[in-house]
């Protein structure tokens, strides 16, 4: 057999020979050397607000993509990525994946989350005849919504691990996030699966087609991406 060990998540390690693939103790066995690598540490009292300069039209599909990592010291809701007073992605009180938009909350992936693992999360509008709305969550889609429940890209700012919500002059910061946060992407165009499955684990080029704004953590400031 050839097991080269170089998948980096799962539970599989896949035999190039033979086609016996070795079942791994859990998907977090993995240990990768990839040099130096920088995340953004949240403490669960403040939150990141990144001006991406990003505008959409109502005819215009996006797509936000991040990494996080949330400690299983959080109590109460926590938010991962969130559009000012228009969309929130947030870890319920029991972990679960809650998206809130036009004020309506609805529960998109039944697991706990707070579990102090990396996880990815994508956010995928198709604004277009027939198109929707779908949460990925490692990868998978987990649930679908009408694209004209998820608002375009007005405020040009995303803020990462917490919210700017409420009504009138309540407008706060709140639902902070205690863990990490990596990755961030916004892209302008129609993305399938297949891309998305493609792209996450792997580092994009800043040039790339159709990425509007990058994130990779890896300088103290954001205003220097």
């Amino acid at each position: 057999g050839y097991w080269q060990f170089n998948e980096g998540y799962g539970s599989k390690a896949t035999d190039r020979s033979r086609n016996r693939h070795m079942t791994l103790a859990s998907e977090n066995s993995w240990f990768v050397n990839a040099g130096t690598n920088y995340v953004a540490s949240l403490d669960g009292n403040t939150a990141i607000l990144a001006s991406t300069g990003v505008y959409t039209k109502s005819d215009e599909s996006y797509l936000i993509e991040t990494w996080f990592r949330a400690d299983t010291e959080n109590n109460g809701k926590a938010t991962i990525l969130s559009i000012p007073n228009a969309v929130d992605i947030a870890l319920g009180e029991s972990g679960n994946v809650e998206v809130t938009s036009e004020k309506v909350t609805t529960n998109a992936y039944n697991a706990n989350l707070k579990d102090g693992q990396w996880h990815h999360m994508a956010l995928n509008v198709t604004k277009s005849t027939g198109g929707g709305a779908t949460l990925y969550i490692d990868g998978v889609a987990r649930r679908q919504f009408s694209s004209k429940s998820i608002p375009n890209l007005t405020d040009g700012v995303i803020i990462l691990g917490g919210r700017y919500w409420g009504d009138g002059d309540e407008l706060k910061y709140e639902q902070f996030l205690k863990g990490n946060i990596d990755e961030v992407r916004v892209w302008k165009g129609r993305y399938t699966s297949d891309i998305i499955n493609n792209n996450m684990r792997t580092r994009v080029e800043n040039d790339a087609e159709g990425l509007a704004a990058y994130y990779p953590m890896e300088s103290r400031a954001l205003d220097s991406y």
